[in-house]
């Protein structure tokens, strides 16, 4: 499995940045996670869009969906046009807040909407992707995912407070890809919404994951900072999502390389 990194800020982007995206792929199949602002660009400048087999959204605040708006404009010509040859487009959602799900039913035109809550096995096989998640506790229902192919696994937290479910759903990942929003001077603020880096480092640790990435970055933080609360915490080497960047899981020394356009 690869994973392209679309954008990794919250509650907003940095400068020229993008908000949180991510893009999967093992083999030919190509699924999207979250797509925050400026991250359908992103994305445009990777693959073509047309190509997608499936989008998971974890919850509605807007870093994590404010381009599916964009991404739907893209599919609907492309159906109409006839240059996307793969039909309406998977979508998996939650169903709460009920307003945010409701905006969502008019996409019907795009998307085959699936909401979480639906599906009973909590999982679901895109291509060769296997796909599980797991309620989590944000300041809105949010949902953290699992991918695994090919003998490798990746999690994502989403936007979460420290669980201790999260262990056991993370466990033995080859990449945890985990929020870390606040510093150690944060804790009370983001205590339940939010991890802080020395969580997320605790959560990579307590896991047992081969790699930690933290994403979902406040912009005005050093992102060196965050790396070295959670590196105290994790017990080892820490890695930190940038735009572009790509994680190769197949990799046994791991790891990432810039993508060009």
């Amino acid at each position: 499995m690869l994973l392209n990194v679309l954008g990794c800020w919250g509650p907003y982007p940095a400068a020229g940045a993008a908000a949180s995206g991510y893009l999967l792929r093992s083999g030919d199949t190509k699924i999207l996670v979250d797509l925050g602002h400026g991250a359908f660009g992103v994305l445009s400048g990777l693959i073509d869009f047309r190509e997608l087999d499936a989008v998971f959204i974890s919850h509605y605040h807007p870093d994590h969906c404010a381009d599916l708006p964009a991404l739907r404009q893209a599919i609907k010509g492309a159906l109409k046009d006839g240059s996307r040859t793969k039909g309406l487009l998977p979508l998996y959602v939650p169903d709460q807040p009920q307003p945010d799900f409701e905006r969502i039913q008019i996409c019907a035109d795009t998307f085959i909407i699936h909401p979480y809550s639906t599906i009973r096995a909590g999982k679901v096989d895109v291509g060769p992707v296997r796909v599980e998640w797991m309620p989590v506790r944000h300041a809105m229902p949010s949902m953290a995912l699992a991918f695994q192919a090919g003998g490798r696994r990746l999690v994502y937290t989403a936007d979460t407070a420290f669980m201790e479910e999260l262990v056991d759903f993370a466990r033995g990942a080859d990449l945890l890809l985990a929020e870390a929003s606040g510093l150690d001077k944060d804790i009370e603020f983001v205590m339940d919404t939010h991890m802080t880096a020395r969580q997320a480092g605790e959560l990579g640790r307590r896991s047992e994951v081969r790699w930690l990435s933290l994403t979902h970055l406040f912009p005005e933080y050093d992102v060196n900072d965050l790396k070295t609360q959670a590196g105290e915490a994790f017990g080892r080497e820490v890695l930190t999502a940038a735009e572009v960047q790509v994680y190769d899981l197949e990799e046994d020394d791991g790891r990432q390389y810039d993508a060009a356009f």
